[in-house]
């Protein structure tokens, strides 16, 4: 059949699919990685995640072997388990003859090998964490025993007293046991030169170990190289490598064992060379750059060592880790100091302080402490991904407790340029890429420089821990206390993330705390998300705060949209309970004039939403400014203390904003909402669709939100096809305050909405003692307690309560352009305004207010009332 694909966790039904329509009688196997050919199935001698076989004549499937379970237990030491063997009296691996009919298998091999399994994988034995073995056993009676081999080659062997009985489909468990080592078979070498280094590398690599069931070695002081030691460690291909001379590249031979450093450095290594292609010498000359360990397998073990400064590790392009380039096994306590640069661009590149690829293997308690540095701006068309600690993240690899420390730049930042690229390319201060795997419990220290990113095309992510994170993958616990400033000319649609740049996985218990300014540059043709979390979110978000600053652009020239988000830029997947405690501050600069009539959202959580989702319970705290303050009409923005712009049927449900929302936009153009400046407590501009509104409801605002001019609402600055239940307005200003008008300005103010637009409801909703200021101007200024103006005859205000609500212009200028109401500025004929309770007062700056009249519902009379309006006597 064809392979199954995308199955979840725990799911108990599949779907399979077939090219050819199979005859009767239907002989099947799952799954088919047993299969060797229509009689035999192969059981493996060295036992993997394969689950148990299961087989029928026909499709009702049943297992057609038991299990043995081998559960060990902490003996006197904690252990790390690196290898367990069992032994059995019978055939348990290699070929077997399979009866479909009955589910039975026959062996068909009486060596040894063929009664042997072994089971080889890194695991911490702790009396916390007892380590459970099962492998599959075909039915029938056997006796076993059962070898336990830990890192440093200390071993105990157990056998069962009597036999055991497997029966298919159950499982069969051994006693428990605690691993108490009784001896040792581990070769052990000793290296004090970087030529007794060079040596080891050469047997590792000429597969001197292959049958040594283990090998230890063990820096007895640090390792100092020159020219004449790095060249031959260059040329054996580092550890775990060996050289295929018909390509002319040096390929995996694994490394398995343990190599211990005992803190000791490596110093004064070069890493790189120019040779010629060993298959050509006639040909071009190509560059050679090898790591300390080329390929490690999923039995080694790699700690405590330390990379000196003094190392030259430079690298054109292609696969690299300072340590190593691809590791399965367990690499842990490794510091790099050295600073790691890239000589030009050509080619895909992926590349780690540490580690290039983590490829199923673990990753932890490792600090990268240099520059990674790439001064050029080449081009190239392949893929980039960096990482301040690995590359790439996969086959459900783990990186754990990491440190970055260092400070990334890319690009000839006096050049103002970086590398053009046309293609993704991947930037994380921990991980470049997380494709299938974890980063958990991971950090990036505050360095007294901010990263400095440059380029030119492509599709850049870059995340303060990791650039993207897909699905299924995992960022936990992690925290980035570095600034990041990027600066791009031109590209695709870039992602900026305080913490993750695109996030397809999960993101949980994160945060972003830099004081510096994660911001960007010149950004030019393309879309942008920028958050203080994560730049776009089409995942998981839970549990994660930010509390720094994010700042964005100085220059702008992007053609498309861009988005700004205290936790999110752009999200299409819910979000709750969240908060945002810093500063999302957005100052265009010169080129903004050129950028009219597209989506630029700004959020004190979110810039952008779309799609069926929710946004529940996230709070803003902090400061959220956008500012332009040269007049640029038509130029628009939303602005929200929660969310910029929602598109779509979106609910955003129980959500408060106690933090300062300003829009400082100087746009004289009031129509449509891209063109305009918008602004709202909670939500600056909120559009459904023809079939499902937008839902705002139960959200609350407590503080000022001031707007230059446009329109501006105590919840939300503009609403078309979409309901407002339920929200409350305490206090504050809305519009602006004294000292900050300082031009005319013509807006559209309500107490919860600022323009109710087409299939507009604003329902059950409260303001109270909230004062809207507005500073007249040549254009018109209308301002309502519940709303500025209902604009069609779909517009809906119902159930209102305004409670004690000062309308003050800033003077008495143009006051024929000037229209207030109680409820509504203005209405048009069939708007409704039903069964609303108000109180509210108007005066001038600096005189004495007079109560407005159960007659001052709004300025004129075209809405549709009910008779049910209450004016509330105080």
């Amino acid at each position: 059949s064809a392979p199954l694909a995308d199955l979840e966790a725990e799911t108990k039904k599949a779907d399979f699919t077939f090219e050819t329509e199979p005859s009767f009688p239907y002989n099947t196997l799952y799954p088919a990685s047993y299969y060797k050919d229509a009689a035999t199935v192969t059981l493996p001698a060295v036992a993997g995640a394969l689950p148990v076989p299961m087989a029928a004549q026909g499709l009702a499937l049943k297992p057609v072997t038991g299990v043995l379970k081998i559960t060990l237990n902490k003996g006197t030491n904690d252990a790390n388990i690196v290898q367990v063997q069992v032994f059995s009296t019978e055939q348990i691996s290699g070929d077997f003859t399979i009866n479909y009919a009955t589910g039975t298998l026959t062996g068909k091999d009486s060596s040894d090998e063929a009664k042997t399994v072994t089971l080889k994988r890194n695991r911490t034995l702790t009396a916390e964490t007892p380590y459970e073995v099962f492998i599959p056993v075909p039915a029938g009676e056997y006796s076993f025993t059962v070898k336990v081999m830990d890192e440093a080659g200390n071993y105990m062997i157990k056998s069962t007293s009597d036999a055991k009985t497997v029966t298919a489909g159950k499982i069969m468990a051994l006693e428990a046991f605690a691993f108490n080592p009784t001896g040792t078979q581990a070769t052990t070498f000793e290296i004090t030169t970087a030529e007794e280094l060079v040596a080891f590398a050469k047997k590792s690599n000429n597969g001197d170990f292959e049958k040594t069931p283990w090998v230890i070695a063990k820096l007895m002081n640090d390792i100092t190289f020159d020219e004449t030691t790095s060249k031959a460690f260059r040329d054996e291909g580092g550890i775990g490598a060996a050289i295929d001379s018909t390509k002319a590249r040096y390929v995996d031979h694994y490394f398995n064992g343990t190599f211990d450093g005992q803190g000791h450095s490596f110093k004064n290594y070069i890493c790189y060379e120019i040779v010629k292609k060993i298959s050509d010498p006639t040909a071009d000359s190509i560059a050679v750059y090898i790591p300390f360990f080329n390929y490690t397998g999923s039995d080694s073990y790699i700690r405590n060592i330390v990379i000196d400064e003094s190392c030259d590790i430079q690298i054109p392009k292609g696969y690299f880790g300072t340590l190593a380039y691809r590791v399965k096994g367990l690499v842990e306590n490794v510091t790099c100091n050295a600073n790691l640069t890239f000589q030009f661009i050509a080619g895909t590149t992926v590349c780690g302080g540490i580690v290039g690829r983590v490829y199923g293997g673990t990753v932890r308690n490792c600090t990268m402490n240099g520059q990674i540095v790439c001064n050029t701006t080449n081009g190239t068309s392949k893929v980039w991904k960096i990482g301040g600690v690995v590359g790439t993240v996969e086959a459900g690899g783990t990186v754990d407790n990491c440190k970055y420390a260092g400070y990334f730049q890319w690009g000839t930042a006096s050049a103002g340029q970086g590398p053009s690229v046309s293609t993704d390319y991947y930037f994380g201060g921990i991980a470049g890429h997380v494709m299938d795997g974890k980063v958990l419990n991971s950090n990036v220290l505050a360095y007294s420089k901010t990263n400095d990113l440059r380029g030119k095309g492509g599709y850049p992510h870059f995340g303060g821990i990791a650039g993207c994170v897909e699905e299924g993958s995992l960022v936990s616990g992690c925290s980035n206390a570095q600034g990041w400033y990027v600066r791009l000319s031109s590209g695709f649609e870039a992602h900026i993330g305080g913490v993750v740049g695109t996030n397809n996985g999960t993101v949980t218990s994160c945060s972003y705390t830099s004081s510096a300014n994660a911001t960007t540059g010149n950004v030019g043709h393309y879309t942008l998300a920028l958050g203080g979390v994560v730049g776009k979110n089409n995942g998981e978000i839970t549990s994660c705060t930010s509390t720094g600053c994010i700042k964005g652009p100085g220059q702008y020239t992007t053609t498309t949209a861009a988005y700004f988000g205290g936790i999110a830029g752009w999200t299409t997947k819910s979000l709750s309970n969240l908060s945002h405690d810093g500063e999302v501050n957005i100052a265009a600069g010169a080129n903004w004039a050129a950028v009219k009539g597209i989506v630029r959202a700004v959020g004190g959580i979110v810039g952008y939403a779309e799609d069926e989702i929710t946004l529940d319970k996230l709070a803003n705290n902090g400061k959220v400014t956008y500012k332009y303050t040269t007049k640029v009409n038509g130029a628009g923005d939303m602005v929200g203390g929660i969310i910029g712009y929602i598109n779509g049927p979106v609910t955003v449900s129980g959500c408060k904003n106690d933090g300062t929302v300003n829009n400082e936009l100087f746009n004289n153009t009031y129509t449509p909402e891209l063109s305009s400046a918008n602004l709202g407590g909670i939500v600056g501009v909120a559009v459904g669709t023809t079939e499902t509104s937008a839902t705002i409801t139960g959200c609350v605002n407590n503080r000022n939100i001031c707007c230059r001019r446009g329109m501006v609402g105590g919840i939300c600055g503009w609403a078309k096809r979409s309901d407002i239940t339920n929200c409350e307005v305490y206090g504050g200003t809305v519009g602006g305050e004294t000292g900050q008008l300082t031009e005319n300005i013509s807006a559209w103010q309500g107490g919860i909405v600022g323009k109710a637009d087409t299939l507009a409801v604003i329902n059950g909703c409260k303001v109270e003692n909230i004062k809207l200021t507005y500073k007249p101007g040549t254009a018109v200024c209308i301002t309502g307690g519940i709303a500025g103006a209902l604009l069609t005859s779909t517009s809906q205000i119902i159930g209102c309560t305004a409670k004690n609500v000062t309308i003050e212009p800033q003077s008495a200028d143009k006051e024929d352009q000037c229209f207030h109401g109680c409820v509504a500025g203005t209405s048009v004929e069939g708007s409704w305004i039903h069964s609303c309770k108000f109180s509210a007062s108007y005066g001038i700056k600096g005189e004495t207010p007079e109560p407005l009249t159960i007659f001052d519902i709004c300025s004129d009379q075209n809405f549709d009332d009910d008779g049910n309006n209450e004016l509330i006597e105080e």
